[in-house]
């Protein structure tokens, strides 16, 4: 007997701890006025996609170039050596590096960001001249490799994202099993 006792003052101590208080539930919800809108649904940052990949991509193709460039270029002291590999390589990697990520941006329709994302590219080129010209070849050099992988880095992080329009329906078909009916099923889910 006592250890029914104690299991039906268990199950009450349960049940009196998940009851909500009488006080609680009959409190007013409080409403906001009519002017000011509702902060749970304040305006929300639209969601975005990223598509820095693409910009990646053009990146890669630009440093396959400098080890292509790397790997065919000739010294020569007399300047009889061909380096035309050397310069289509070249060639690629310049226009890669420079156009590549600005013409993805502008292929979504961000020109604004294609511009911003050029003048980023520049940047680290432009900065360098005055260090050359100065003498300054190991300084303009740390400056020019660093400002370029940065310049590769925060445009794929950062400016490659756009948003994801409203109207955008996404649908996914779901598989699920079901091992104790030993059936399947595909579910259509989504936004319609």
């Amino acid at each position: 007997m006592p250890s029914n006792f104690r299991l039906f003052a268990a199950f009450a101590a349960v049940c009196i701890a998940i009851a909500p208080a009488p006080a609680r539930a009959l409190a007013p919800v409080p409403v906001p006025p009519e002017d000011q809108p509702d902060p749970a649904f304040e305006q929300r940052e639209p969601p975005t996609r990223w598509y820095g990949w693409q910009t990646l991509i053009t990146d890669g193709v630009a440093l396959g170039s400098l080890a292509g460039v790397i790997a065919t270029y000739r010294f020569c002291w007399d300047g009889a050596c061909d380096n035309t590999d050397a310069a289509l390589f070249a060639a690629t990697m310049v226009l890669s590096y420079g156009a590549g990520a600005p013409l993805v941006h502008g292929a979504h329709g961000r020109w604004g960001i294609a511009a911003a994302s050029l003048g980023m590219r520049a940047f680290p080129i432009l900065a360098t001249v005055p260090l050359y010209n100065a003498g300054q070849d190991d300084t303009a050099r740390a400056l020019l490799f660093s400002g370029i992988g940065a310049a590769m880095a925060v445009d794929a992080a950062v400016l490659a994202r756009e948003p994801v329009p409203e109207s955008e329906t996404r649908t996914m078909i779901l598989p699920g099993v079901d091992p104790a009916m030993r059936s399947g099923s595909l579910t259509l889910v989504g936004r319609f």
